[in-house]
């Protein structure tokens, strides 16, 4: 019986093909994040980021399936950044009031480390991608329950203060959303232009008289 020629891939040569595959896909989402950003979701098409990409359109199809995949792929990679951020900024050793200031800080800090996640997250939700593009799918519903577990948790401070005899009843849902669209507006506000646009360096100022103004609002009067 002859011996085969075929030969088990060292590990070396494993590593290889992996960090090949990794610099490709991270080539095709540097491509996608421009040309999405730039142009817009419906305008870009899978030939514009694979010749932006220097790839062949098949290997998009490989990695992502579609364009609503590579979309998708690209929110999931910007979520996995914010959590940690947020993530990270809580520490249960503190209150419900610092807890809730350095959730915001800690969104702050994401905007500024990783501007163009932001704007993809904001644009690609609320400006690019439109919800009949998502609608239906796992993948969609993935993200829409990532998107509620980051409620949950600013909701579950709001709890926590309740209980603590910190704040007033309120709907925590609701106040995790009002908070959540406050620090979104607020960072926003850098990208306008005429007298609503905030410079980038009265951002952090801003949060922090934003994050007052919230929180003397939820605090019981009893316990100011």
């Amino acid at each position: 019986m002859a011996e085969s020629s075929s030969r088990p891939h060292s590990s070396v040569e494993i590593r290889r093909v992996d960090q090949k595959k990794q610099e490709k896909v991270a080539g095709i989402f540097s491509a996608a994040e421009e040309l999405f950003l730039s142009q817009g979701y419906h305008a870009t098409t899978i030939e514009q980021v694979a010749r932006k990409a220097g790839v062949s359109v098949g290997s998009i199809y490989v990695y992502f399936r579609s364009k609503e995949g590579l979309c998708l792929a690209l929110l999931d990679k910007a979520l996995d950044v914010q959590e940690r951020y947020l993530s990270e900024a809580i520490d249960p050793a503190e209150d419900a009031v610092d807890s809730l200031r350095q959730l915001g800080r800690a969104y702050l800090r994401f905007f500024f480390a990783h501007p163009r996640y932001f704007k993809l997250l904001m644009f690609l939700e609320h400006g690019g991608l439109g919800h009949a593009d998502l609608d239906g799918g796992p993948s969609h519903d993935a993200y829409a329950l990532r998107t509620e577990r980051q409620l949950q948790l600013v909701a579950s401070l709001l709890i926590d203060g309740v209980q603590r005899g910190q704040f007033r009843e309120v709907d925590p849902m609701s106040a995790a959303q009002f908070l959540w669209g406050s620090w979104t507006g607020a960072i926003s506000l850098t990208g306008r232009k005429g007298p609503t646009r905030v410079p980038l360096e009265d951002l952090p100022q801003l949060l922090e008289l934003g994050a007052d103004l919230v929180l003397n609002g939820l605090r019981r009067r009893d316990a100011l």
